[in-house]
Order: structure tokens, then sequence, then C-alpha cells
């Protein structure tokens, strides 16, 4: 006997953004995770927005919508503040085949009023978003269980290449492109952004990613991935990944996923500190080490709420 669809179940319908490929090779490394979560949910709806006859390049869109659909679930304002304005620190460059070139930065203004985001695109960007010529459509429900920038990455820049040959790159243009060059050897990239973005990307999103290194004698000098489509009845979940002490666990309560995102987090958001105190930093919030009594209480209290943030599992 045939079993009958559940009609109380109603499918869930995919929300697509058409993101203008130059975009998704951002290369100045500066992008955060929930940078290009955000500025994803932008384009999709500045879209929709144009496509509802729009004129002008200034928009509004409601906080929550914007946590919703990239599935930001950071509760700290100026957090949340210093990742939207970010976007406009942040450039693509754009070489052509003629060697001329462009650069523009993704957001142009932004400013909070009320519960709503204002906003306004670079001209370029908008240009690019109306024109179609050149984009990638990338399903936002599937990108919002991606936790690790590494891992958006390499997924947007796979379902780009879906229908191709995804192209070899030297090790110094992965890096730069994965805005990992501190990265200096190949054994280290490998363990803190190929393996575990690769594992997050295969168990989370609609596609299996396979990756080959390519060597010149003992020295790796390209990379090669390839890409499969899942069937379609695909169902993200949860994963782990092994980080130096313990597999690392994703927390509901940050953006931040493997160890290699954590160590980006504490460089860019305590930059003013000496490399000694970020090493300190970093031994509390990873290894459980004590606080250095000589901290002022406000550092100790910052230290505290970024550690709060993860959830690292040493034994299963």
């Amino acid at each position: 006997m045939s079993k009958k669809p559940d009609k109380s179940k109603k499918p869930t319908k995919a929300l697509t953004v058409k993101k203008p490929n130059q975009t998704i090779s951002i290369t100045n490394g500066k992008i955060t995770a929930t940078q290009r979560k955000a500025f994803n949910v932008l384009l999709f709806h500045t879209a929709q927005q144009l496509n509802q006859g729009a004129t002008k390049n200034k928009f509004s869109i409601p906080i929550h919508k914007i946590k919703k659909l990239a599935g930001i679930k950071t509760t700290d304002d100026r957090h949340f503040k210093d990742q939207l304005t970010g976007l406009m620190r942040i450039y693509v460059e754009n070489i052509k085949e003629n060697n001329d070139w462009e650069m523009f930065v993704l957001v142009s203004d932004i400013k909070k009023v009320g519960d709503v985001m204002v906003y306004s695109l670079s001209q370029t960007m908008l240009e690019a978003l109306i024109d179609h010529n050149y984009y990638t459509t990338l399903n936002l429900l599937t990108i919002k269980t991606l936790t690790s920038k590494y891992a958006i990455i390499l997924y947007e820049l796979a379902i780009r290449y879906s229908k191709v040959e995804i192209p070899k790159f030297t090790i110094d243009e992965f890096k730069n492109l994965m805005g990992a060059i501190q990265y200096r050897d190949f054994f280290d990239l490998k363990k803190r952004v190929i393996e575990p973005a690769v594992a997050e990307i295969n168990t989370r999103t609609d596609i299996v990613l396979f990756y080959q290194p390519i060597g010149d004698g003992r020295k790796i000098i390209e990379i090669k991935f390839t890409v499969q489509m899942k069937q379609s009845n695909h169902e993200p979940k949860e994963f782990l990944i092994e980080a130096n002490n313990g597999p690392l666990v994703v927390s509901d309560e940050t953006d931040l996923v493997n160890e290699a995102d954590i160590l980006d987090y504490i460089e860019n958001n305590y930059s003013m500190l000496t490399p000694k105190t970020k090493e300190q930093i970093i031994g509390v919030i990873l290894n459980d080490n004590p606080f250095d009594p000589k901290w002022p209480k406000h550092l100790v209290d910052k230290i505290a709420r970024d550690k709060s943030k993860f959830k690292l599992i040493k034994s299963i």
C-alpha cells in the first residue's frame, strides 16, 4: 500500500539571491561570516525592491528580517553594528579580460532607524544587481546553516562553478581568496581552513566538495576542487570539527564555528593589544586557561562574553 503524503507539512520555499560574481571572489580577507551572510540578505532584499519598482538607491529592511534570513543569533547590538558598518570598508576588485579594472565597496552607507536598517549599495554594485549579466544563484536557507566564513566562501565559489570545472588555484591565490594568508604552512592551512570548511559544506549543504593538493616535489603549489550535487532530499545536520584539543561544536549563540574563525575573531576584535596578550586570550577561550590577574575588569568582562559564544567539547 502506498503511503499517503503528509499534507500538514508544507514544502519550504527556496529563498534565492542572484549574487554578482564579482562579490563572490572578495579577496581582501576582511569579510566575516556574519558580514557575508548579512550582505547576501541585503542583496536579496534589494532585488525584491527593484522588482517591485524601486527607483532610488535607498532601501530599508527590518533588523529582525536580516537576522532571521541570515541565521544571525547575536543579541550584542554593538557587535552587530560593527559587522554591518564594516561592509562599507570591504572592497571588491574586478579585473577584466583586457586588464581594465574597477574597485568598489559593498555598501556605500547604512544607518539604524528604530528597528529598521536603511542602506544604499555602491552604484557599481547596484548596476551589477540590475543587469544580471554575470551572477550566481545562491540559496539563502542553505547559507544560513553555515557558520564558518571559510565554508561560506568555499560554498559560494563551488556553486558559482557547479556547472563547469572549478579552476585550479595556486596556494597563494587560495589563501588570498579565503582570507587565510596567515597560514604559511600548507599543513596548517589544511587543518584550520580546508578540512573544516569542506566537512561543514559536505554535512550541511546540497553539495559534496572534494579537494586535491597538487605538489611539485615535496612542496604543495596548487589546489584543485571538484563538486557534486547531492540528491534533492538533502537535510542539513549537525556536525563536529576537530580542533587542537578536541572537537569544536557549533554554538547556537555565535556565527563562528572553528578554531581558525575564533583566531580571526580575536585578531580583529583585540587588535589594539600586544601579540602576547592576544595569545593569552586565545588560551582563555580555547583552553580554559585562567584570566591574567593584571587585566582590567572591562577586558575580563569582554573576554568572558566572547568565551560564552563558543562551546568547546574536549572529549566525547
